[in-house]
């Protein structure tokens, strides 16, 4: 995304505790409802099914970053991410199965055995000594 997230102040929250202990006196449980009447007839209606964490609470920066995550799109990217995470995984999986049969048909691991790093040079060490034998013998033919 070209533009970069801002936090905005788009809402004003009271807290009714805080709104009954106003001025030190108990706000009357009446004048809510008058507050609440007055907002709805001017055409501010309170907002249902909203959530508020207030600032000092651990879940506060935590939930700002999993907006700004949603609304720069990272979710997307993350499952992007994943899916191309499990195609690697999956071919990082043949290719090790593949390694680890030459390595047992070259007799340098039995089965069942895993293959550590100098088995892996072994067998790449065996891989290169077959090729060149092989170009020697195909260049022996070629001659003949």
């Amino acid at each position: 995304m070209s533009t970069e997230f801002k936090r905005e102040e788009r809402y004003i929250v009271v807290k009714l505790k805080h709104l009954r202990e106003a001025q030190g006196g108990r706000f009357p449980d009446n004048k809510i409802d008058g507050l609440l009447n007055y907002l709805s007839a001017t055409g501010v209606d309170p907002l249902e099914g909203a959530m508020v964490i207030e600032g000092d609470w651990p879940e506060y920066e935590p939930a700002w970053a999993m907006i700004e995550a949603r609304v720069n799109g990272l979710k997307a990217r993350d499952c992007a991410l994943r899916e191309e995470l499990a195609q690697v995984c999956h071919e990082r999986d043949l290719l090790a199965k593949a390694i680890g049969d030459a390595a047992q048909k070259a007799g340098i691991t039995g089965e069942g055995v895993a293959l550590t790093g100098p088995m892996l040079l072994m067998l790449a060490d065996d891989l290169a000594e077959f090729c060149i034998a092989r170009a020697v013998n195909a260049e022996c033919e070629v001659t003949s």
